[in-house]
């Protein structure tokens, strides 16, 4: 309080208060928010008095506040003479300067305070001193316009012509401010009229500063006081080229009054007026035509002020320069008319505009474009939209043969070709090589354009001049999306061009990988033959096309197929020097021996070319096949599958043992079963290592277990039916721990070569190839994964955790939002990766439903980036009792992203359904739910899903068939969606026991098995039907549960507003679910899975 006092004080020139209240105590440097001081308050008002009385009592003179001002500063920027003298008096430093340099005497003349100015030069102030930018004191005074200031420096002699570090004069500075009156200060104080700022570079006169700015009393002053009127900056322009391009009407009126130049042109060649139709200035058009400007003057390029106007689609413009006898046909060097430029620049007003006033629709310039024509290069397509509709010819072909829909259809301008078709373009339309426009769109690369035409009547299987069809001439051109297009819309995939090639051999020629998977996966005969009898594998070897060769030979090509010459693939690769591809066929046993229809083998033709390299490779790769032939044959008995190789040979040994083996009558028919059981999983178990897929592989681990447990339990029945004499000595052995770590390295390698393209860890090179296969396959379903830079992800903190990793807010500067990011746990194996991927792809494919939580994508150290959600339902149930209403439609919510899950093509298992996979998020009306976490979810495709399903879910929300060993279902789902809604409506936790020792788990399994209901329910908790609802779902039958589109509706159908009408006293729970919680944390670790940590929202 005394602070302020003293500084309201100080501000109102009370003396007698000020010296009492420092008297008192109080601080004579105490500083408000913007750090004034009572003294920088006094000398801002000029109480020189109060100055004195603070001076005396200690305050310094030269305190800065926030603004960098001393008091001195302030007060000379006021003009305060007296408490100017007052602090200097005082030892007040005249030279010191604020953040932009400015000294007070500087201050002064800015403010306009002659009287300050003179005081201080009095005192001693430097009066040449410059600020930061080189302003002087006549500057500053002049950027003011402050006469009187201009008049006390001027009559202390100060530089008329000093510069700043611009080039700018005083007399230059006022102009470019527009202060008339300092400007003729200065000039009659002998300032001089045609300084140049040369120091910037532009070179530009203060007349020519004025007109820039639009100054026109400064114009007039200057004009009067005979400035040069066609002066020139460095760019050649004029004053009143610059008004014109600034637009300044009445500069322009002021100069052009003076006789100012209207044809002087600037060293682009532009007068003003074409000038002022380049930056579309409408006012100044009119303003020079009214006043005479040649109306059809052309620049450089031959363009005249229409065309300028026109291209730049100042519609306004067109009317008057026309109105003035402007040519409307008038054409640049290029032949263009303005309806030319404004039809390729899709400027439709103008198009409008000068067809209405009759320019020609079908002229057409230099290169035989009509305007239409031009609309369709640059894919305009509201411009082509009004000249179709004014009757432009859509069929006109320019010099080169094109039409309109040939150069959109070309160019991939789907806006443009939709005009066009609109307006009846043809579709069978042909250039010079015939290509029609789908043949351009499909050579193109243009999948939109290609579905556009074929929906328009495009007949798919056109052919150009050299017979190629759509397919064939997209295959060349390498395009993935337009060759799925073409097959999607029956595109004949064995067409044939006049050489007698069809697709796959164009792709293959070409070396295009990805076009090739497509054909070949769409049937594409890998052994199609040429006129000259060449295969897709003969031609990619010519061109050294390696992946594509090895993709064919995974395909099953025939690679000892012979062309008309008798020369295999190797035969080829070998005459044209293709060494890589001659591995790739080495590693595939390719002939070397054998011999084309002149007696040539591989080497000979290697060697009339002179192929070194190709000589030495087939002489090694001869010397191996000889050497290891039958060591290959051998491995490849034994390795009948992609991975875990030694695992799956000890299981393939295992089954071959009791093939065959006769059963004792006495036998009991659960036994024959389990016997029949082990050996179908075994069979199937090898069949699925037969291919690998990331979404569903087997890891080293996995693969033990299922393989000991197989020999176990075929062993088991075999000791029980007596026959003996193969447990000891084959089915009871265990897997030795050298083939567990060598399939467990095996796997890593090829993990680490599909993830990261890292063959570092391949040790045999004749693995890469089975690898780049495998690779390029599982490629393909990440693909539909989005790639994130990691940089745009701020980590914050850690919100959760989840199967394989932890969880983290984070905020996406690319996406713009925040969201949630699942990190693998720091010292995680590739495994881990892998499968975190996998059920990512799976989880792509959900995307676009709204009740399943959102995947963004993931990075490159395989980061998930998700939707960030608010809770999940388990904790949004904790906080208070929630209400009827908001409870069903979450439910409901819930189980839309089930039903939309187990209504894919194959369906979608979850396998994990509870309250904390289900993520609740703010929304407009409310809460909204989600579906998520899909580590565990896998699809209902395959026999292997049957009977290799692994057990899965958390104990107290899994379906009871798990305990007897049946796998997982869709029915699952439904139970525990069933449990799910339970804990929801009552609140309760499900299957709660107050007994809590070991074994705690084997009662809520007792009561699952016996049909309980997971919770109490009571009156007040749901309606009637929600009850009958959740028990269905938790019958113990799986066949008895209702599928999910029955639940959907059945949930649909309750009322939204319910409310129990109470009769007696409300029973309270027997156990609240947050206390039931704190009392019991039972373990959620599934059979054969991870334990699962997820106890935080995700």
């Amino acid at each position: 309080e005394m602070k302020m006092a003293l500084l309201q004080a100080a501000q109102s020139g009370d003396v007698a208060a000020v010296k009492a209240l420092l008297t008192d105590g109080a601080d004579c440097d105490a500083k408000d928010s913007d750090g004034n001081t009572p003294l920088l308050l006094a000398a801002c008002e000029g109480h020189a008095q109060v100055i004195e009385a603070l001076v005396a009592l200690g305050a310094c003179v030269e305190l800065k506040n926030k603004a960098r001002y001393t008091p001195l500063m302030l007060a000379a920027q006021e003009g305060h003479v007296e408490a100017m003298e007052a602090l200097v008096a005082n030892g007040a430093n005249l030279e010191a300067v604020d953040q932009e340099g400015k000294t007070p005497i500087m201050l002064a003349a800015q403010g306009g305070q002659a009287s300050a100015i003179w005081a201080l030069t009095l005192k001693g102030a430097q009066i040449e001193a410059t600020d930061l930018v080189g302003n002087t004191l006549l500057m500053l005074a002049a950027q003011g316009g402050h006469v009187a200031a201009i008049l006390r420096l001027a009559s202390m002699g100060m530089q008329m012509e000093a510069r700043r570090r611009d080039g700018s004069t005083a007399l230059i500075v006022a102009a470019k401010c527009g202060q008339p009156q300092a400007v003729l200060t200065l000039l009659a104080a002998g300032a001089e009229i045609e300084a140049r700022d040369v120091a910037k570079g532009d070179e530009n006169a203060p007349l020519l500063v004025a007109a820039k700015v639009g100054h026109v009393t400064v114009v007039q002053v200057l004009v009067a006081r005979g400035a040069e009127m066609e002066a020139k900056d460095k760019a050649g322009s004029t004053p009143l080229q610059l008004a014109a391009i600034g637009g300044h009407v009445d500069v322009i009126e002021a100069l052009a009054a003076n006789g100012a130049g209207f044809e002087v042109r600037n060293q682009e060649g532009d007068t003003p007026l074409l000038s002022a139709a380049k930056e579309a200035r409408i006012a100044a058009i009119k303003a020079l035509i009214t006043r005479g400007a040649k109306i059809d003057v052309e620049n450089q390029d031959g363009n005249t002020p229409l065309h300028l106007v026109a291209e730049e689609g100042c519609t306004r413009a067109i009317e008057p320069l026309v109105a003035k006898g402007a040519r409307i046909e008038a054409k640049n060097k290029d032949g263009n008319t303005p309806l030319h430029l404004a039809a390729r620049k899709d400027r439709a007003g103008a198009v409008m505009a000068l067809l209405t006033m009759g320019a020609q629709i079908e002229e057409k310039n230099k290169d035989g474009n009509t305007p239409l024509l031009c609309s369709a290069i640059r894919g305009s397509a509201a411009a082509i939209e009004k000249l179709v509709a004014r009757g432009a010819d859509t069929e006109t072909k320019n010099s080169h043969g094109h039409t309109p829909l040939l150069l959109t259809a070309a160019a991939g301008l789907v806006g443009a070709t939709k005009a066009l078709l609109a307006g009846g373009a043809s579709l069978l339309i042909q250039d010079r090589d015939g290509n029609t426009p789908l043949l351009s769109a499909a050579k193109g690369g243009h999948p939109a354009i290609v579905e556009l035409l074929l929906a328009n009547g495009a007949q798919i299987e056109e052919e150009d001049m050299a017979g190629s069809t759509p397919l064939l001439g997209t295959a060349e051109g390498c395009n993935v999306a337009v060759v799925k297009a073409l097959l999607a819309n029956g595109a004949d995939i064995e067409a044939k061009d006049r050489n007698g090639r069809n697709p796959l051999h164009r792709a293959a020629m070409k070396g295009d990988v990805d076009v090739v998977y497509v054909l070949v996966d769409n049937g594409a005969p890998t052994d199609a033959r040429d006129r000259d009898g060449s295969t897709p594998l003969m031609l990619a070897a010519q061109g050294n096309c390696t992946a594509v060769t090895k993709l064919l030979l995974v395909r099953g090509a025939n690679m000892e197929a012979r062309n008309m010459h008798g020369n295999t693939a190797l035969m080829v690769a070998a005459e044209n020097g293709q060494c890589k591809v001659i591995e790739a066929l080495a590693e595939q046993g390719a002939k070397t021996e054998v011999t084309n229809k002149d007696g040539n083998t591989a080497f000979t033709l290697a060697a009339k070319k002179g192929h070194l390299a190709v000589m030495n490779a087939l002489d090694a790769m001869a010397a191996r096949l000889r050497n290891d032939a039958k060591a290959k044959a051998l491995q490849e008995v034994e390795r009948p599958v992609l991975y875990n190789h030694r695992m799956m040979a000890q299981l393939g040994r295992n089954l071959a043992l009791v093939q065959g083996t006769e059963m004792p009558p006495s036998a009991l028919q659960e036994d024959v079963d389990s016997f029949h059981w082990q050996l179908d999983k075994g069979k199937t178990l090898l069949e699925e290592h037969k291919h690998f897929d990331i979404r569903h592989f087997y890891t080293a681990d996995q693969a033990h277990a299922w393989v000991e447990e197989i020999g176990d339990g075929l062993a088991r029945v075999l000791h029980v039916w007596g026959i003996k004499y193969i447990f000891p000595c084959q089915l009871g052995k265990r897997v030795p721990s050298e083939n567990i770590d060598e399939d467990r390295r095996y796997l890593s390698h090829l993990l680490h070569y599909i993830l990261k393209g890292d063959a570092s860890g391949v040790a045999d090179p004749s693995c890469l190839h089975l690898f780049a296969a495998i690779k390029y396959e599982n490629d393909q379903v990440l693909k539909s994964l989005n790639v994130i830079d990691e940089s745009t992800l701020l980590l914050e903190e850690r919100i959760g955790s989840g199967s394989y990793g932890a969880i983290h807010a984070a905020t996406w500067t690319e996406g713009g939002c925040k969201v949630a990011v699942k990190k693998l746990y720091n010292d995680g194996p590739i495994e881990d990766l892998a499968m975190l991927l996998g059920k990512a792809a799976m989880q792509a494919s959900l995307r676009g439903n709204p009740h399943v939580v959102k995947l963004h994508g993931y990075t490159s150290s395989g980061w998930l980036v998700m939707d960030l959600a608010k809770t999940d339902l388990h904790h949004w149930c904790l906080h208070g009792r929630r209400e009827w209403k908001s409870k069903r439609t979450l439910l409901l919510q819930a189980a839309m992203g089930l039903k939309f899950m187990h209504s894919r093509n194959p369906p979608l298992v979850h396998a994990d359904v509870k309250p904390k996979n289900v993520l609740v998020f703010d929304g407009v009306d409310g809460p909204h739910a989600r579906l998520a976490d899909f580590a565990q979810a896998f699809e209902v495709s395959s026999r292997a899903t049957e009977i290799l399903c692994p057990a899965a879910g958390t104990p107290r929300y899994v379906a009871p068939e798990i305990y007897r060993n049946l796998p997982l279902t869709l029915e699952s789902d439904i139970f525990s969606l069933g449990v799910t809604m339970f804990e929801v409506a009552t609140e309760e936790q499900p299957y709660y026991s107050h007994f809590k020792g070991p074994g705690h788990e084997v009662a809520f399994i007792k009561k699952k098995l016996a049909g309980e209901d997971p919770c109490h329910v009571r009156p007040e908790d749901c309606p009637e039907g929600m009850l009958a609802l959740m028990r269905s779902c938790c019958q113990v039958d799986p066949q008895k549960r209702p599928t999910i589109d029955d639940v959907v509706r059945a949930l649909e159908d309750l009322p939204e507003d319910w409310n129990f009408r109470m009769t007696e006293q409300r029973v309270p729970h027997s156990t609240p679910l947050s206390q039931q919680l704190n009392q019991e944390n039972p373990s959620s670790t599934g059979p054969d899975r991870r334990p699962n940590t997820d106890q935080q929202p995700k």
